[in-house]
């Protein structure tokens, strides 16, 4: 063994004991690898452990043509031993980006229609996808639910996750109408009063939407709520979300799997037209991620949040738009102020 396969032999067997900490007992080298870059001197040091696993991966699969050939000719055994570090390295990544940028493109060819104006006294079913944002409400009726009601837009607003769309069940309506007998308030999700409502001048805090039920109440009316089924809604808006961007191949610390594209978000408006609902519009956004050439493992890491191990990514690509408060406006061109709050 010549003083070169030696040095190898040496970095092979160091970087295979650190990846397989790195796969059972990530704590330790990520402890390590904090300790490093906290004393700034072993910033280098922390940065070189931080390729091992992709050392260990290339050497591994060098080796087995190196030493088929090594005593004929190491040259011979050099040059073979590159072709698997081309193929995966390179030629990998590469079909797996192309992938990627198939399927974005197949996200992107679903966006069509565009926001509709409600006509007046229609139901409306409001979905939300269970892991969406902890600001809305699965099955409560929160901003645009309590919007569509005290501006008099919709008829009854029927609220629940987004999987009703498959099943027609767990909704909750929502409904203002003369009151029978004694009225029982309602839980509702707080949700402050914005500018459109009360003026720009108003003073902070602003008053809360469901202050409006005040006014309700005097009129002699009453917001009422009960379970239903999807079929009673004329339009139904669906807030999807998805956060998965990879096939989730996951050994150890490590999620193996190649990116894929993450649907952070989706909006979708169905109506129903001879019984059954149609899709007029759709509007997704999704994020997706490019792997390295070559291809890089990163070990886990937890400096300030914790990331799994995973091929290392570079280029972020984006389709369709996100969109921003206030929410109703991916779904309607109606005016949904709520009057009638600046005395509260």
């Amino acid at each position: 063994m010549t003083r070169g396969e030696y040095w190898l032999a040496t970095v092979w067997a160091f970087s295979g004991v650190w990846t397989l900490l790195s796969f059972t007992l990530y704590g330790i080298p990520n402890l390590i690898s904090v300790l490093l870059i906290l004393t700034m001197i072993g910033f280098p040091i922390a940065m070189l452990l931080a390729l091992m696993p992709t050392t260990f991966l290339y050497l591994t699969l060098a080796a087995p043509a190196y030493l088929l050939l090594r005593r004929d000719s190491r040259l011979a055994g050099f040059l073979l031993g590159i072709v698997p570090f081309g193929l995966v390295g390179f030629l990998v990544p590469s079909l797996a980006n192309q992938s990627l940028a198939h399927d974005l493109k197949q996200i992107s060819a679903k966006d069509h229609g565009s926001p509709i104006r409600l006509a007046p006294d229609q139901k409306v079913a409001l979905l939300v996808d269970a892991t969406n944002s902890s600001t809305r409400f699965t099955g409560d009726c929160a901003e645009l639910c309590q919007r569509l009601l005290f501006s008099g837009t919709a008829n009854e607003v029927l609220a629940g996750p987004a999987s009703a769309l498959q099943t027609g069940r767990g909704l909750r309506r929502y409904w203002i109408e003369k009151a029978h007998g004694v009225c029982r308030a309602l839980s509702l999700a707080p949700v402050y009063a914005d500018d459109a409502d009360v003026g720009q001048e108003a003073p902070y805090p602003r008053p809360l939407l469901y202050a409006k039920l005040s006014e309700i109440y005097a009129k002699g009316q009453c917001l009422y709520a009960e379970p239903t089924k999807l079929e009673r809604a004329d339009v139904v808006f669906v807030d999807g979300i998805s956060q998965h961007d990879t096939a989730g191949h996951r050994v150890g610390a490590y999620d193996l799997g190649f990116p894929r594209p993450a649907i952070q978000q989706y909006k979708a408006i169905y109506i129903r037209s001879e019984g059954k609902l149609k899709e007029v519009m759709r509007r997704p956004y999704a994020v997706g991620q490019y792997l390295t050439l070559p291809l890089m493992l990163e070990p886990p890491s937890e400096f300030d949040t914790y990331q799994e191990g995973r091929w290392r990514r570079e280029k972020r690509l984006t389709v369709g738009k996100q969109f921003a408060y206030p929410g109703s406006q991916a779904f309607l061109v109606n005016d949904l102020r709520v009057e009638g709050l600046a005395q509260h």
